[in-house]
């Protein structure tokens, strides 16, 4: 991934988009979606080894959106193409826990979120998946640094990196990405609806790419 600084498009944040994207028709009349996808004969990190959607929130480190200030985080989303396998898709949150501007994983953390009906990989092509709140839904939230694995949200903001509380950290970014299909397949999934708190996807704005 090699996400540049995003400038805010208002006072809450921006969406953006990185890799294997494309803005889609959606599934009625009139709507839109992002797809994401990842062709698995292409070697990480060439652009079509993986499609991510994002949201950055605005403000500088020091007072931007907190990780224990998310209290809605939600998704929709339509396989288009492949089977989920291997945690793809999933939700990731960059936590810059001690809130010095810069991501490193000594000092920061990541969240990951585990998506689809069945996270372990069950969902394919034609199946729709609507995620109500994550934030209350048990066993899917796993930290990079192994210190939770498939446990709750309050298990997540519970932890501490260096002494410093993760649940105050700022967060860099919340998005969705497709990276590994785990099979000949390529995965395509088309994301129609995202939300962070009160910030909702639109995907009929104009979605920059950072390709």
């Amino acid at each position: 991934m090699i996400f540049t600084s995003a400038t805010p498009a208002n006072a809450a944040g921006k969406w953006l988009r990185e890799g294997n994207t494309a803005i889609i028709d959606g599934p009625t009349k009139y709507t839109k979606a992002v797809e994401i996808a990842t062709d698995p004969a292409a070697p990480y990190p060439d652009p079509d080894s993986y499609g991510l959607i994002a949201f950055a929130p605005s403000g500088k480190a020091k007072n931007k959106l907190r990780l224990g200030e998310i209290k809605n985080l939600s998704i929709s989303y339509d396989v288009m193409d492949g089977v989920t396998a291997g945690g793809s898709p999933r939700m990731s949150i960059i936590v810059d826990v001690n809130r010095d501007g810069e991501f490193d994983l000594a000092d920061d953390e990541i969240v990951f979120v585990s998506l689809g009906s069945d996270p372990g990989g069950a969902d394919e092509q034609g199946d729709f998946f609507v995620s109500g709140n994550l934030i209350g839904q048990e066993g899917i939230f796993t930290t990079a640094s192994g210190s939770v694995v498939l446990g709750d949200w309050s298990d997540i903001l519970a932890q501490e990196v260096n002494g410093r509380p993760l649940s105050q950290g700022a967060v860099d970014y919340v998005f969705t990405i497709v990276d590994f299909a785990g099979s000949s397949e390529e995965l395509r999934v088309a994301v129609t609806a995202m939300q962070i708190n009160k910030d909702k996807l639109n995907p009929k704005a104009r979605i920059p790419s950072t390709n």
